[in-house]
């Protein structure tokens, strides 16, 4: 569509008010559409001595912005944006695609999600539509030129953000007759033949060939369908998704919009590295609280990386609690302070939180709040005040420097997990909890600090990198690129499972692995399921512990055993490997080690080569080093509402507070510290 700026020039000069705000970004999601304008200027009072700047509005009032077809209204929200920035905060601006008017989807049926039951969704929710519907994709990138005719150049607009949290409504693609046409032809693009498809997915088996593309299937509840059909159609969706969203970027770049981008959450199967090609900055939405805010941290490393010269927006997280029309449990003292400083220590610069007045009616009216339906501040109210005050106090050394790049990354990508998800192999979580569980959560409680990457990231940003659970090795052509990585110094860790299927879900025909065999100097003897059955095995420094989930056991080829297994079926031969190979270094992990086990040979391997913990501190200490042109400093959290130890290298002062420390220090539950 095209930019008319013309069509607003003279109106919107009485608009703007110039805005002076910067990094770093405190506010919440405001939803002006359902209170009374008389409630405005008492909000944004509060706004003010809560210490926000940042506010986000529009994201679920496309009723109100276009009450019927082609006829909008903006008067309302050009209203609150004015008296936003007059008071010094600036909008975040959305587009409301993520809930259709009720004349949109009575007038156009066809735009309705079709599930894997075929029954199409009605009104009522949000998400319950289809991507790639022609009316929707029309409807949907009308109100977002409209939106950006009115506001693209409209200083007191700090950043856009496209649709809301998005992803499959039931969190499976659409299968409308739209979606299965269009499927269809994603899979001849890819294969060229159905004779072809037949083949890479082994289709004989059951008798399962197709005989024309358009006789294979969507996804069904209550079929045991083949993999390599799943994951072709995780795929399809992901893209369908993506593309989506580009639209809507193309249009709001297309008028000079600045910062557009859409929040996406920690799910799982969207995929976060291929939609962010074509937005400004990394937006993310999370709502994790106790034994989960670990998970977080986990989601901060994978999307710091993304776009690492700039810093990502953290636009939704609770201030104390979530819920919908039930309200999850309250949290302790400290929670909002460390929960909302996560988001800066770890590379953000905004914290926003869902929402500013918690709503008087409807879906969520139980969800934790900023101020509550009355206007009236909750217990927590003093932790937000002072976080603002510590953001604006320090917002040079925020601002002025960045997480210090370890030389360590974990490989995590979207294609590995809806693999795994059509191809588990052995009962149990799915591949992201695996990888937070047995392998996040023991390195960073050891204090390595790691960046969670794509197939697509540079490699040259590290030193070594630990690939599990990727059984496509090759995605995004990383196969050569890490052969040329690891002959130039890198040391690659591998396993478990990684390297043992094709890119159709297919086993390989002369080796377990494409390369793994070949580059580590092993032979896989035996290949042992070990879920809930794990197998002893011996450390080369005598330790002992256990290979879980799988085990594939090795004679040497070349290679130097790190470990072997001790017991039936396996004992005597190799668990893990290391051979040299340019002048770098392969290391296979034949098993998924315990984490007592895993954190021993990660300090082994990271020696020589300075990949080592941060400090010594207990495992509920999270310690982020940052380091610029502002110096260098440490953020430090204390995340599972626990006393924790950390020890320091030197004297330093938390400058949130004054308090000079040295030595081994005590942490409060949810205590935070910003030591330079």
């Amino acid at each position: 569509m095209i930019c008319m700026t013309l069509y607003f020039t003279l109106e919107k000069e009485t608009h703007m008010t110039k805005l002076d705000i910067h990094p770093p970004y405190f506010g919440a999601a405001y939803y002006p559409e359902d209170w009374p304008v008389g409630l405005q200027d008492e909000d944004i009072r509060l706004m003010k001595e809560a210490g926000m700047n940042l506010m986000r509005i529009g994201e679920f009032a496309w009723s109100r912005m276009e009450p019927e077809e082609g006829r909008f209204d903006f008067g309302w929200l050009h209203d609150i944006v004015d008296k936003l920035a007059t008071n010094g905060i600036g909008t975040i601006m959305c587009t409301p695609t993520a809930t259709p008017p009720i004349w949109a989807v009575r007038r156009y049926p066809e735009v309705l999600y079709v599930n894997a039951d075929g029954v199409r969704l009605d009104h009522g929710g949000r998400r319950h539509y289809c991507p790639n519907d022609p009316v929707y994709r029309r409807l949907s990138e009308t109100i977002a030129a409209e939106m950006a005719n009115e506001f693209a150049d409209d200083p007191a607009i700090v950043g856009w953000q496209i649709d809301n949290e998005i992803f499959a409504a039931e969190g499976v693609s659409c299968a409308c007759p739209t979606c299965m046409r269009l499927f269809h032809d994603f899979l001849r693009d890819r294969y060229g033949t159905i004779k072809a498809l037949n083949e890479a997915w082994c289709l004989t088996l059951w008798s399962q060939e197709y005989q024309a593309f358009g006789q294979i299937p969507s996804l069904k509840k209550n079929v045991w369908q083949n993999p390599s059909l799943i994951a072709a159609w995780s795929e399809f969706g992901n893209k369908s998704y993506v593309e989506y969203t580009w639209a809507q970027a193309d249009i709001l770049h297309a008028c000079d919009a600045k910062m557009v981008s859409t929040n996406v959450m920690c799910i799982p199967g969207f995929d976060h590295y291929e939609v962010a090609k074509k937005l400004d900055v990394v937006m993310y939405d999370h709502y994790n609280f106790g034994p989960t805010v670990r998970d977080a941290a986990f989601w901060f490393d994978l999307i710091r990386p993304i776009k690492p010269h700039q810093p990502y927006w953290n636009v939704e997280t609770c201030t104390n609690f979530n819920g919908s029309i039930i309200a999850c449990p309250r949290q302790i003292a400290g929670y909002t302070t460390m929960n909302t400083w996560m988001s800066y220590m770890m590379g953000g610069e905004h914290n926003g939180y869902w929402l500013w007045r918690q709503h008087r009616a409807g879906h969520e009216q139980m969800h934790g709040y900023v101020v509550d339906s009355h206007g009236r501040k909750p217990w927590y109210w003093h932790e937000v005040v002072k976080v603002s005050e510590g953001l604006k106090a320090n917002a040079d050394l925020l601002n002025g420097t960045k997480l210090t790049n370890s030389g360590f990354a974990i490989h995590y990508t979207n294609l590995a997990y809806n693999n795994f998800k059509a191809l588990p192999l052995v009962y149990g979580p799915n591949m992201q909890e695996r990888i937070v569980k047995e392998v996040y959560l023991p390195l960073t409680g050891a204090q390595f600090r790691p960046d969670v990457i794509d197939s697509e990231a540079d490699l040259n940003h590290y030193k070594m990198v630990y690939t599990p659970y990727m059984q496509w090795l090759d995605e995004d052509g990383l196969t050569a690129r890490l052969k040329a990585w690891i002959e130039d110094g890198g040391t690659w860790i591998a396993g478990a499972m990684s390297d043992i299927r094709d890119q159709h879900l297919s086993k390989f025909p002369d080796s377990p692995f494409s390369v793994l065999e070949e580059w580590g100097g092993v032979y896989c003897e035996q290949q042992i399921q070990a879920e809930g059955q794990p197998v002893a095995i011996k450390l080369a420094d005598g330790r002992t512990g256990t290979g879980n989930v799988w085990c594939n056991a090795f004679s040497l080829r070349g290679a130097e055993a790190l470990a072997h297994y001790t017991e039936y079926p396996a004992e005597g031969l190799a668990a893990v490997t290391v051979k040299p190979m340019g002048k770098g270094r392969v290391v296979i992990l034949g098993c998924m080690p315990d984490p007592e086990s895993l954190i021993t040979i990660m300090k082994m391997l990271g020696e020589p080569i300075n990949v080592q913990p941060v400090t010594d501190a207990s495992p509920n200490v999270l310690v982020v080093p940052r380091s610029g042109a502002a110096g260098e400093a440490w953020g430090v959290m204390e995340i599972e509402a626990k006393a924790g130890e950390l020890t320091l290298p030197k004297p330093m002062t938390d400058m949130l507070s004054g308090v000079r420390y040295e030595g081994t220090i005590t942490l409060e539950p949810y205590q935070v510290l910003l030591l330079v």
